[in-house]
């Protein structure tokens, strides 16, 4: 693991334990390594390369929402994915094409 990424891991650790202490909910960071790519122009095949479930549904909203991802929301794609009810594509497509990300102006490469 490089330095860099060893510090911002860290520096998510420090962040979440002192929440933690004043009993509030941690946070979720965008992926160290997808940190570089901008969201104006982002490779699907590196949403696509994330091997977790929950982190690929962070990481989507993200880079095509600017956003993180509500909890109802969450759980309900976690559950879909694990029923084998949606694929992954499926998901970028319908965040893809909705009006939030229209208004944003976000874009994801789908030839990269």
């Amino acid at each position: 693991m490089s330095e860099a990424k060893e510090r911002y891991n860290r520096l998510i650790s420090i962040v979440n334990s002192n929440l933690s202490n004043h009993n509030i909910n941690n946070i979720t960071f965008e992926n160290y390594d997808n940190l570089d790519i901008s969201i104006y122009n982002y490779p699907l095949s590196k949403l696509l390369s994330i091997d977790d479930d929950k982190e690929f549904l962070y990481e989507v909203f993200y880079k095509i929402l600017d956003r993180i991802i509500d909890k109802n929301t969450l759980n309900h794609l976690l559950l879909k994915l694990k029923n084998r009810e949606i694929k992954r594509e499926k998901i970028i497509k319908n965040i893809f094409n909705s009006q939030e990300r229209i208004i944003k102006n976000t874009y994801i490469d789908f030839n990269k």
